[in-house]
């Protein structure tokens, strides 16, 4: 008989204004994925639905306020904090729309950095494999012409 665990459950913004799409760089005094480049998002609360999570989770990351349109992609990992303990994972990751590329207010407990990015700027960065598989599928599928200048 299978031994269940439990997984957390996490939710990225895909966060596009316009062609660019923002990422951040996490802090260096964290316990999981330290100084690594990626998506904004977090956990979902017990109670929460995922969409609400993710505007929550933005919205004090970043300062800024999204529309989340539609799931891109999902994925299982394992991750080890600084402290040796792990736990599995699952990841949401949705495609959101924000109004403004105006600078976002980090929260300087979790980020370090922010940018915005366009297509064409993206082999530039050292992403994540499974926040790169969900990037390249919003991009292919987006609705809207992609920057080429």
């Amino acid at each position: 008989m299978p031994r269940y665990r439990r997984a957390r459950i996490g939710v990225k913004g895909l966060t596009f204004c316009g062609d660019r799409l923002l990422l951040l760089r996490r802090s260096d005094d964290l316990d999981l994925h330290v100084s690594v480049l990626g998506l904004p998002g977090g956990s979902v609360e017990v109670g929460d639905r995922l969409e609400e999570s993710l505007v929550r989770e933005v919205r004090k990351e970043t300062g800024c306020s999204i529309r989340v349109r539609r799931p891109v992609h999902a994925w299982m990992n394992r991750a080890t904090l600084r402290s040796v303990r792990s736990f599995t994972g699952v990841s949401i990751c949705f495609e959101c729309r924000t109004p403004s590329v105006r600078s976002p207010r980090l929260d300087l407990t979790e980020h370090r950095e922010a940018g915005w990015v366009s297509r064409r700027h993206l082999p530039r960065y050292r992403l994540r494999p499974n926040q790169l598989v969900a990037i390249r599928k919003a991009f292919a599928t987006r609705q809207i012409s992609v920057h080429r200048g």
